[in-house]
Parts: structure tokens; C-alpha cells; sequence
């Protein structure tokens, strides 16, 4: 049986499945008018969630409904952001929703309703974790500053081995992380590595764009409702609780994908070549629940992550479609094609992939 490693280094394979696979989804993407943009679909859910979102504020921020409906428009908000996360930003800021670059911004810019910023999102997302996934020490993704293990060549600490327990909590920090902490952070590091330069800007000037975004992010989801009479600590509270769902929801989505046994979790040097781009992202990448329509369209095709990491440059409405021909594609070149049929089966496999990565290696 070849092991992940033969199957990366195989460079004719690599590149028939390479050039097989970007033949036929394009011969599916030109016929009958179609195209790797985004359909009336993107658009139409797009004006849903940003409904689950922006309605719960405003009747939250006019007292319409009294403290139960407060309580209850923070927990539709906090699906209302995790509801754009996936399928308004992701496909807008990978500049698959259209030809225009303007409309790609303007839907792109509804990152910043998550507490995000959208030029950090694009380097950690885009250029690393795209370009490295699963590698450790490039893929940002994995990065959790000790507080997880989620790749076998990670540093083993003794809490570690509760991760399984205390992992999905730590999920639920990822928007909230990100309103004050993370992209200061980033902004910065990313300026050493060299890669603002690369996105042809400055630390100077990108401080002082997150700095007002971030101020208006505050005075809008924190200071508006304070501002209209309702108490400072039941407004933090239910921000809190917004932030926590969304992020618990992105974060889960993202590691059913990567973070499960099955996949592979390169420690070696990246292996290059004709194809060898395409072979990493089938080796390191699982779907899940594929021919569960609502959750299909729920998550924003997300969990199609094997199509969405083979053509990230096509909107999320083609996947279910390009997935028939990319599992095809695979079988016939030898290559695995990693999936769970449900959502639960695939929840189950990121938590023993958490409880294996926690326990003590034999090295350590």
C-alpha cells in the first residue's frame, strides 16, 4: 500500500492527476454557460444572512421585544456571523464572486462584521494556509501559541492531554480573539516576514486602518446598544455570547476539514513539481456530510473543502458539482479521496484526533 509520502513524490502521477482534474472542471465550468463565478445563489443568501445579522440588531438596539428578544437577537447574530464568515467573505475574499474586483471588495469588506480585517485574513488564509496546508510552521492555521496540539511535528505539553475536552471552547475565542488582539498581532509580524510589501503596503498605514475599523467595530456593536439604554454588562455579555457561537461554528468547520486522522500532516520539506500543489491539497483535506443539501448551504459549501482547496477561485455554488468529478478523477490516478458521510462522523474524528495529538509522544 503506497504511504502519503510515495504518493507526493510520485511526479508523473502528480501531474496526469493534475492536468485530468483541471481539464475536466473546466470543460464543466465553460459548457452551457456557466462560469467559476458566483450565481444568483451567492447573492440571494448573501442577503440572508446579512437579514440573520442586521435585523436581530436593530430590533435588539430599539427595545422591540424587551430583554427576552435582547438575549435572543445575540444568539441569531452570533449565526448571522458565522453565516457570513462562510458564505459571503470566504468566496468574496478569494475573488470568486465575480470578474469585477470592486464587487469582490465591496461583499469581501462584510469580514469586518466577524472583527476581522480582511488584509490579515487574506496572508494567513490565501497565501499560507492555501499554499502550505497542513505544513507545520507555515500553515497559520495550526498556530494556537500552546494552548492546542494539532500536528504530530507540534511540542507536546502536559495539558495537552485534555485538549479534547477544552479544544472546542477554545474555538469558541476565535472571533473575539480577533476584535482587539490577533490582527495588531499580525499586522506586525507580517511586516517582518516581508509579506506587507508583497501586498504593496506599509505597517504604518495598515495600523492605522485596523486602528479605526476596530474603533468603529466597537462603538457600533458595543457603544449603539449601551447608547440606547440598555445595561454596559448585559450589552458585554451578549457580545461575548455573539462572538463565542461564531467562532465555535467557523472554528469546527474549518478543523473538520484538516484536522482529523485521516489526513495528512506533512513534516518534511514541500514537495514540488508539475501537480504537486494539487496532490497536497488531496492529501491534507477531507469533506464531509457531501450529499446533506441544508448543511450544504448553511456552510457555504465548506464542507466541500477538497474542491474548495483544488479551486478556491471558484464560488462555492459549483462544489457539489465539482466534487463528482474531482472523487472521479482521484480513484482513476490512485489518489485518495477523504470524506465522512455525516457531519457527526466527522465531529467524532476531530476529537480523537485531538485526544491522539494529546497524549505523550515517545520522543517527548
Amino acid at each position: 500500500m503506497s504511504t502519503m509520502k510515495d504518493l507526493r513524490v510520485d511526479t508523473e502521477r502528480n501531474k496526469a492527476f493534475a492536468q485530468d482534474l483541471n481539464r475536466r472542471v473546466h470543460a464543466y465550468l465553460n459548457q452551457d454557460g456557466k462560469s467559476p463565478y458566483a450565481d444568483f445563489r451567492y447573492y440571494l443568501k448573501a442577503v440572508f444572512m446579512a437579514g440573520l445579522y442586521w435585523v436581530p440588531f436593530f430590533l435588539m438596539l430599539f427595545h422591540v421585544g424587551g430583554t427576552p428578544l435582547f438575549w435572543i437577537s445575540w444568539i441569531l447574530m452570533g449565526f448571522g456571523m458565522s453565516g457570513i464568515g462562510m458564505n459571503v467573505m470566504h468566496d468574496a475574499n478569494h475573488g470568486s464572486v465575480s470578474t469585477k474586483q470592486r464587487i469582490n471588495k465591496f461583499f469581501g469588506a462584510s469580514m469586518y462584521l466577524l472583527s476581522g480585517y480582511v488584509l490579515t485574513w487574506q496572508i494567513q488564509h490565501n497565501h499560507l494556509h492555501h499554499n502550505y496546508t497542513n505544513h507545520i510552521g507555515q500553515d497559520e492555521d495550526l498556530e494556537t501559541r500552546g494552548l492546542l496540539r494539532l500536528h504530530p511535528g507540534d511540542k507536546w505539553k502536559k495539558g495537552h492531554k485534555f485538549q479534547a475536552w477544552y479544544g472546542p471552547f477554545i474555538y469558541g475565542l476565535l472571533t473575539l480573539n480577533w476584535v482587539l488582539v490577533k490582527d495588531f498581532s499580525q499586522v506586525a509580524r507580517y511586516n517582518k516576514m516581508g509579506l506587507l510589501e508583497k501586498f504593496k503596503t506599509t505597517v504604518n498605514k495598515e495600523f492605522v486602518k485596523l486602528s479605526f475599523i476596530k474603533a468603529l467595530y466597537i462603538g457600533v456593536f458595543l457603544g449603539l446598544p449601551m447608547m440606547m439604554g440598555w445595561a454596559w454588562y448585559s450589552v458585554l455579555l451578549g457580545f461575548v455570547i455573539m462572538h463565542f457561537l461564531a467562532g465555535f461554528v467557523l472554528s469546527f468547520v474549518f478543523q473538520l476539514a484538516h484536522v482529523v486522522p485521516e489526513v495528512d500532516h506533512p513534516t518534511g520539506e514541500e514537495i514540488k513539481g508539475p501537480g504537486a500543489w494539487q496532490v497536497n491539497q488531496l492529501l491534507t483535506t477531507s469533506n464531509f456530510a457531501m450529499k446533506n443539501p441544508v448543511l450544504t448551504w448553511s456552510l457555504g459549501g465548506l464542507n466541500h473543502q477538497i474542491e474548495h482547496h483544488l479551486f478556491p477561485h471558484v464560488s462555492h455554488v459549483h462544489y457539489p458539482a465539482l466534487a463528482k468529478i474531482v472523487e472521479r478523477t482521484a480513484k482513476e490516478h490512485g489518489l485518495p479521496y477523504f470524506k465522512h458521510s455525516f457531519m457527526l462522523e466527522a465531529v467524532a474524528a476531530h476529537l480523537r484526533f485531538l485526544n491522539d495529538m494529546g497524549k505523550k509522544p515517545a520522543t517527548a
